[in-house]
């Protein structure tokens, strides 16, 4: 089960709008009590992957996801996603766009073949463009028009301080 933490800052029926915190990449890492921040801490760990992240993800977003305890607005709360969503997740918006590129490199190729005075290599690249396109495409509908984050559950309250 992979876990993020956050506050509820809405409701909307059985759904709660909860606002994550920024990701903390240094939590199995050996030298996670190192501030990344203050290089002048003794004995700290300067891990380039922590800095990144606090220099390049610092937004908070927000979720709207299945309110299975009846968290109230305010609550600090942990949400959960298993491995097996988040990888079917994965393949559907890494693989349609790599199927659709590979379709239309295949499609381009053929035209090529067709003598149609187009060049075998030159229908490829705009196939595979144009494929990588419509994949792109069906992609963003499928993230706008399918609650991905409906496979995301509230497993618990937790008790931290505010984010």
């Amino acid at each position: 089960m992979i876990e993020a933490i956050g506050q509820v800052t809405a409701l909307d029926g059985m759904w709660a709008i909860v606002t994550t915190q920024p990701p903390n990449n240094c939590g199995h890492c050996p030298s996670n009590n190192s501030n990344p921040i203050d290089k002048k801490a003794k004995g700290t760990h300067q891990c380039g992957n922590i800095l990144m992240s606090h220099k390049l993800i610092t937004t908070k977003r927000q979720l709207k996801v299945k309110n299975n305890i009846q968290a109230q607005v305010g609550d600090q709360v942990t949400l959960g996603i298993t491995e097996t969503n988040l990888l079917l997740i994965s393949m559907h918006l890494y693989g349609i766009p790599l199927l659709t590129l590979l379709i239309g490199i295949l499609i381009g190729q053929w035209l090529g073949s067709q003598d149609i005075n187009l060049h075998n290599e030159l229908s490829s690249m705009i196939g595979g463009l144009l494929g990588l396109g419509i994949g792109f495409g069906i992609v963003q509908y499928y993230v706008k028009n399918q609650n991905i984050t409906s496979k995301m559950v509230i497993l618990h309250q937790s008790i931290l301080p505010n984010i």
